[in-house]
């Protein structure tokens, strides 16, 4: 990912130059401008099943997330909390979306607290956005 700057806002990445027409390459800018932004340290958008559709973060921890995600949040409403992982608890966010009749699981790790639900929702919008 090439990230260019905005000459009006050092510092700040202009996402309007990380798009993609690829379905893919678009929902991995998408997830990886959300982590930034909260300071996620990982996020992943899931199907229904668990299984990876995007990710951003170490992959054996993307893979635990989604295959926890449908669970954590039943009957589609969201879910935060702690879970225990052999490297201690983790503080997970589970954000379900619906995108036409498909059930998909936005969730993050960590990050910051005040950001969290705010940094779900932009993502989530983004994710019908682009399948759209």
């Amino acid at each position: 990912m090439n990230y260019m700057e905005d000459p009006m806002k050092p510092g700040i990445t202009d996402r309007r130059r990380n798009r993609s027409e690829n379905v893919q390459d678009a929902l991995a800018y998408q997830l990886a401008a959300s982590a930034r932004r909260a300071k996620f340290s990982a996020m992943v958008l899931a199907d229904e099943y668990g299984l990876i559709i995007a990710n951003t973060g170490s992959k054996a921890v993307c893979e635990q997330m989604a295959a926890v995600s449908p669970l954590l949040a039943r009957n589609m409403k969201p879910w935060h909390g702690k879970v225990k992982t052999n490297k201690g608890k983790v503080r997970l966010s589970v954000a379900p979306i619906r995108v036409d009749n498909m059930r998909l699981y936005l969730t993050a790790s960590e990050g910051r607290e005040a950001r969290i639900s705010g940094e779900l929702f932009t993502s989530g919008k983004g994710v019908s956005r682009i399948f759209g």
